[in-house]
């Protein structure tokens, strides 16, 4: 291993600088959050176009449910509008 690295952390300035996360640290975790940000809009919008087909009466209802805020639409034109 490194020497003089333990009790450190991954993005952890290796020199005791002030504590905070390196850039690099921070641009790298927000690239894999934004990834996992666009795969979970891609899902959810797959699984909320599917229950429309839907025949049970507890799946519409959900969707029902889902759409009745309007939460979900309004992140959509939000991510319509931010792209």
């Amino acid at each position: 291993g490194e020497q003089g690295g333990w009790g450190t952390v991954p993005g952890e300035d290796p020199s005791g600088g002030d504590g905070l996360l390196s850039g690099d640290f921070v641009r790298e975790m927000r690239a894999q959050l934004d990834a996992l940000s666009d795969e979970y809009a891609k899902m959810l919008d797959g699984f909320l176009n599917l229950l429309p087909l839907q025949t049970h009466v507890d799946l519409r209802f959900l969707l029902f449910r889902l759409d009745f805020s309007e939460f979900y639409s309004e992140k959509e034109r939000g991510r319509s509008v931010a792209r």
